[in-house]
């Protein structure tokens, strides 16, 4: 038989009734993963351009500074967004089945629980 996933505070099958969520996550998880996402967006294209203002200062290969920023800037946009959606999933994944393990996310959930250590418990 499988075996039944069961929330912190003991609710079995809690876990699994997320269809009508986006990517499965409730408005709780989305609360941390939104903030997350947003600064793995911006921090992409923001080294890429301290990068690219660092390099040109150096003077080692003339290259304009404008076309270094573009290249550098541009590509770096679009890894950025999927770094965002990367990391939108990851925490709202983590934040829907532990919310225990991220610092902003301890105390989103209504069915808060500290996480209870418990001796003999075989897995």
């Amino acid at each position: 038989s499988a075996p039944i996933r069961a929330s912190q505070n003991g609710a079995t099958d809690c876990l699994t009734d997320t269809a009508e969520a986006p990517f499965g996550l409730t408005s709780f998880d989305q609360a941390a993963s939104a903030p997350a996402a947003f600064g793995a967006a911006l921090s992409v294209p923001a080294a890429a351009a301290t990068f690219a203002l660092l390099f040109a200062a150096g003077g080692a290969v003339p290259i304009a500074t404008g076309k270094l920023l573009t290249a550098m800037v541009g590509w770096h946009v679009l890894i950025g967004l999927g770094e965002a959606a990367i990391t939108f999933l990851a925490v709202g994944a983590i934040v829907a089945t532990r919310p225990d393990l991220v610092y902003g996310a301890q105390d989103l959930r209504p069915d808060h629980a500290d996480l209870e250590i418990r001796d003999g418990v075989v897995a």
